[in-house]
């Protein structure tokens, strides 16, 4: 069955606009044509689809966390600027790490060149590149260091997903469905009577146009806010989709604990949060957390849940949400094991 590729332009800035290509043929159409162009490929991705890439000029990336760092892009300088010679765009192929890395080296280096990227995990997909910027951690901060940068494309092929972790691919779903959740009601529903059974297209391709649409208002989705702080109380050792998990449930339980949302919308959503509990439970300090949440003197920002589709943000300062998150923590690690 042949599918039709589906388009979403975003405009970053006046002057910057990039296009949204999601289709299962739309990263094999791009190879088609690969003059000119030089790939950056995550290591994994690089092992599973070695068909693809072996005839590429590419060169490989370690991704992760601990990856994404000024060190890294280092050591990927001298690599940019030799190709940049002869290549007229380059390609990055990876999860949302790998994806910053090579921006922040791209639009360093070579800002003259088109920048394409391929995301790779569910949760790099349905999180789009919204920002405007590619991040790098340093000491041991998540996103501590940036540059402004879009791609001029994003091209997403959704059975890219099936290079990436069982467990990240899982969790890469509860982001899709916490965007839904956020922004949405309707495709809540949807999603939550139809989880992991709607087709990888329709599902990324409905939560981009989704996210499009909300990230110009400056609400982000639940969990969001807090993921950073989740990852470096882990020592960036925990992979995003993971950390977004338990700062979903973080924001759902504080959400609830300070009144802001309803007791059966709550108990609703912790109904279809229960669905992702993984069989062993996953190991994470969260007195760490809360001792990073309150290092924060300048106060924090944090998604609450109104209700299901309807999100706000609302700062507070280190210590209120101290008090509240270790009442909320008794109740919420229940769902991670």
């Amino acid at each position: 069955m042949i599918r039709l590729m589906r388009k979403l332009e975003f405009q970053t800035t006046r002057e910057i606009r990039f296009e949204i290509q999601v289709g299962e043929s739309a990263v094999s159409e791009l190879v088609k044509d690969p003059a000119r162009a030089f790939f950056f490929v995550d290591s994994e991705v690089r092992l599973k689809r070695e068909g693809l890439f072996n005839p590429l000029p590419h060169h490989v990336i370690v991704g992760g966390e601990v990856e994404k760092s000024v060190g890294a892009a280092l050591e990927l300088y001298p690599v940019a600027m030799e190709n940049s010679q002869s290549a007229d765009r380059f390609v990055v192929v990876g999860g949302g790490t790998v994806i910053d890395v090579v921006g922040y080296v791209v639009k360093t280096v070579a800002e003259d060149k088109r920048l394409i990227v391929i995301p790779t995990t569910l949760s790099s997909m349905v999180s789009g590149i919204f920002s405007g910027r590619f991040y790098l951690n340093y000491n041991w901060k998540k996103n501590l260091v940036s540059v402004p940068g879009s791609p001029s494309l994003i091209v997403i092929d959704p059975t890219f997903t099936e290079t990436e972790s069982s467990q990240n691919h899982t969790f890469g779903w509860l982001i899709a469905l916490c965007n839904a959740l956020s922004y949405d009601s309707n495709l809540f529903d949807y999603l939550s009577k139809s989880l992991f059974r709607v087709d990888l297209t329709d599902l990324v391709w409905l939560i981009l146009r989704l996210r499009a649409e909300n990230v110009r208002k400056g609400v982000p989705a639940l969990g969001e806010n807090l993921v950073d702080y989740v990852q470096e109380a882990s020592g960036l050792r925990l992979a995003y989709p993971v950390a977004y998990a338990f700062a979903a449930i973080m924001e759902l339980e504080l959400s609830f604990k300070t009144g802001f949302l309803p007791m059966e919308d709550y108990l609703k959503v912790r109904e279809v949060f229960l669905r992702f509990r993984p069989e062993r439970r996953i190991v994470i300090d969260f007195s760490h957390v809360i001792e990073r949440l309150s290092e924060n003197k300048h106060g924090i920002r944090i998604s609450v849940l109104q209700g299901i589709g309807k999100m706000i943000t609302m700062m507070t300062d280190g210590r209120t949400l101290r008090r509240y998150m270790v009442e909320a923590l008794e109740r919420g690690l229940s769902l991670m094991g």
